[in-house]
């Protein structure tokens, strides 16, 4: 019997907390070697129940096979992957998290282990994950996981993505869309494949952007335009008169 005990899952959701990182290290073989105090908090288990155990401890059964089957193949070949996971703490409720994973390697470049850092997934996000997934599952059940991955790779190739990860950093960077209004709803409605890269790559910069934005909010409106500032524009200063260049008239 194995000592470490789990309860049956449970239909409650945990939420993550954005503000704190969630770290982990595994071996080449998956067991963790490291796991920082949050990621400990929120699985629910001691530390010393996760270190040296099979990190697919916190995994839940509602995960796809395949999924992990992408994520491994991809690791192995000393690549990084993302991937949006559904977890299972000690206590049998689940959090979901946005992974993303890459291998770390030794002086003679060789891999060592593997490293994952985790965010919380926008909610807008899980519907159209929960619903892949439920359909992954039926069919490693009803068929078998090789119809899985033939059925996600058809898809994910209909959708314009060349892999799952792409598809996964794609839908989890929909929720910076708001930042470039009239773009973002416009890149919304095409599914071309060098629209999402565009869409991607600004995406990858847009908690820089508001940042930058947030700090300009404060700035008055009698020098700087807000409509440029809140539309992601450097502020264009406007004349007044302490600013203007003073003209003079030639006799």
């Amino acid at each position: 019997m194995s000592d470490t005990f789990r309860l049956a899952p449970l239909d409650i959701e945990v939420s993550v907390n954005s503000k704190k990182e969630i770290l982990s290290e595994t071996d080449t073989a998956g067991k963790t070697v490291y796991a920082n105090g949050y990621f400990v908090e929120l699985s629910g288990y001691p530390e010393a129940e996760l270190i040296g155990k099979p990190h697919n401890i916190v995994r839940h059964p509602d995960m796809p096979k395949t999924v992990f089957k992408l994520l491994w193949d991809a690791l192995r070949a000393g690549k990084e992957y993302k991937a949006i996971v559904k977890n299972r703490r000690k206590d049998g409720k689940y959090y979901w998290v946005y992974s993303e994973y890459k291998p770390l390697f030794d002086e003679k470049k060789q891999i060592r282990g593997y490293r994952s850092h985790r965010r919380p997934v926008p909610k807008k996000t899980l519907e159209d994950v929960e619903a892949l997934y439920a359909k992954l599952l039926d069919l490693e059940r009803t068929k078998s996981q090789k119809d899985a991955e033939m059925f996600l790779e058809l898809k994910l190739h209909n959708d314009g993505f060349h892999d799952y990860s792409a598809f996964v950093e794609d839908l989890y960077s929909q929720r910076f869309e708001g930042l470039f209004g009239l773009f973002g709803k416009f890149f919304n409605r095409v599914n071309n494949c060098v629209f999402i890269t565009i869409r991607r790559t600004l995406c990858r910069n847009a908690s820089g952007w508001h940042r930058w934005i947030s700090k300009f909010r404060s700035i008055p409106k009698k020098r700087y335009c807000r409509k440029r500032i809140l539309a992601g524009k450097p502020p264009t200063p406007m004349r007044t008169l302490s600013n203007s260049p003073v003209i003079r008239k030639k006799n």
